[in-house]
């Protein structure tokens, strides 16, 4: 097959972008290939993919960490970490128990496909009392092209902090990703934090292929967002975490498919914000340069003030809780403020971009 100047230009760029983000692995790093069901310390594991190779014992830091039996089945509830984490196979499912704190540099979520080029599916779940730790990038299904089957994330609980290069749902590139795979994100409960270290990166995205992130519960701390979101369910909005300030940005990829990003407030969701003072608080920076930003908030939605660093809040003040492209309030909000019998307003000010302002009376 030849290849146009331009193709081979266009691979040699997606080449050059992707390994420069990926990190060199340790020394000494191998695969370790668990070849049947069980606990992650379970001698289940192996050096290479056939079950007839060498037992090893299981991953550790250095080491990528691969589930590859067809309807496997396995628990983590222990501390532990490795290089890279995916399932291989089909029908396949990992759950993070109570006492699971999991790290892992990456996450390439589920990955594989058959002789039929039919992508594999498979679960992984998180409930309270587990911890579950991404360094660089969290990527759900469709990494690379064969990876062209489903993954499912589904958040019950506990905590995911995710950094570096966030949350891919889907991979990153059209040349190199799967356009097919689906990648499916639902937080129900829990902390789902994200603090995109890398610029350039969109902190929570949907990918080259099919990504949904659906919202009924749970909180979601972030510092970027690249993909419409709507906190539908009973879900909690808080930039900046437990007592820190924080701003969330929406930042988009070039290569997303959305002509416009709209975030959505339900009336049984709410945001909690922090505050320190009338420009010291969290916020959303809910703006694009192409105007592309749009936030809705249904009547009797919560907006719950937390003053922090001492501080009260007194007659007059205003908070610039979210700037947006376009904001569309839909009748009064529910306001609460942590510790103040103060009764408080909400207005939409500005042209462009707009600034919903919660203020003191």
């Amino acid at each position: 097959m030849k290849l146009s100047l331009k193709t081979f230009a266009l691979f040699a760029l997606c080449a050059a972008a992707l390994s420069a983000a990926i990190s060199e692995p340790p020394k000494g790093s191998e695969n370790r290939w668990a070849r049947k069901s069980g606990n992650f310390k379970d001698t289940i594991w192996f050096k290479e993919k056939a079950a007839k190779a060498e037992k090893s014992a299981a991953p550790t830091a250095i080491h990528t960490a691969v589930f590859a039996a067809t309807n496997g089945k396995w628990v983590i509830n222990s501390k532990e970490e490795v290089w890279t984490f995916a399932q291989r196979a089909n029908n396949t499912s990992t759950t993070f128990q109570r006492g699971a704190d999991f790290t892992t540099c990456w996450f390439f979520g589920q990955r594989g496909s058959d002789n039929k080029m039919k992508g594999y599916e498979g679960s992984f779940e998180i409930g309270d009392g587990a911890t579950f730790n991404v360094k660089e990038r969290f990527v759900l299904a469709g990494n690379l092209i064969e990876d062209s089957g489903t993954g499912t994330f589904s958040q019950k609980g506990g905590t995911v902090n995710v950094g570096g290069q966030g949350i891919y749902l889907t991979g990153r590139w059209p040349m190199t990703s799967s356009a097919k795979a689906v990648g499916f994100y639902g937080l129900q409960g829990g902390s789902l934090n994200i603090n995109c270290t890398e610029p350039n990166e969109p902190g929570l995205t949907q990918g080259t292929g099919n990504g949904i992130f659906s919202w009924q519960g749970g909180t979601l701390n972030a510092s970027h967002v690249g993909m419409s979101i709507a906190n539908t369910g009973t879900g909690n909005l808080s930039p900046g975490g437990d007592e820190k300030i924080a701003t969330m940005r929406l930042a988009p990829i070039k290569e997303s498919k959305e002509s416009l990003y709209t975030y959505t407030q339900a009336t049984s969701a709410k945001m909690t914000v922090n505050v320190a003072g009338r420009s010291s608080l969290d916020q959303v920076n809910w703006t694009t340069p192409d105007r592309k930003g749009r936030a809705v908030f249904e009547a009797g939605t919560t907006f719950e003030l937390v003053p922090v660093k001492n501080y009260k809040p007194k007659s007059g003040d205003s908070y610039s809780v979210f700037i947006a492209d376009d904001i569309e309030l839909r009748g009064d909000p529910v306001i609460k403020c942590e510790g103040s019998m103060r009764t408080f307003k909400a207005q939409v000010t500005g042209n462009i971009p707009k600034r919903l302002q919660i203020v003191c009376e």
